[in-house]
């Protein structure tokens, strides 16, 4: 990934000369920029996933980081109690954020590793059909 991400060239990984084969070596030169195009794609998620997730883990750090600097300045019991309660709630917006993260992380792990199967769609769509012509409704379009 590191030696993708310092190559100023994102497209042309692979020669359009091979990309243009009509023969085996064609076929892998285009599952192989198939596959630089999603690496690159994937690439560009995680970098745009991380700078989101460090925004939102940074604002309840903060909000934190400033309770506790004014808490350790305040004498007022009431102020105190308000201050520690911004300090429970940003608490757990991080424990919220933080178990968010990892269930995403577990249903993208799941997702990359399920397998994509050929679906006949061709019964699905007549038995949708079907279904369509015995509900609808007076001047709704006829689907056939």
């Amino acid at each position: 990934a590191h030696t993708m991400r310092e190559s100023a060239n994102r497209t042309d990984m692979v020669p359009d000369r091979l990309l243009a084969r009509r023969d085996e070596i064609g076929e892998v030169a285009r599952a192989l920029q198939d596959s630089a195009s999603a690496l690159w794609a994937r690439m560009d998620a995680i970098e745009r996933f991380a700078a989101d997730v460090s925004h939102e883990i940074k604002n309840p750090l903060s909000s934190i980081r400033s309770a506790i600097e004014s808490l350790l300045r305040i004498e007022d019991p009431e102020r105190q109690r308000r201050l520690m309660s911004i300090i429970n709630d940003d608490v757990r917006r991080l424990d919220r954020l933080i178990t968010d993260i990892s269930d995403a992380s577990r249903v993208d792990a799941e997702l990359s590793r399920a397998r994509a199967e050929p679906v006949a769609i061709v019964p699905l769509l007549s038995v949708l059909a079907e279904i369509h012509q015995a509900t609808r409704q007076p001047g709704q379009p006829y689907m056939a």
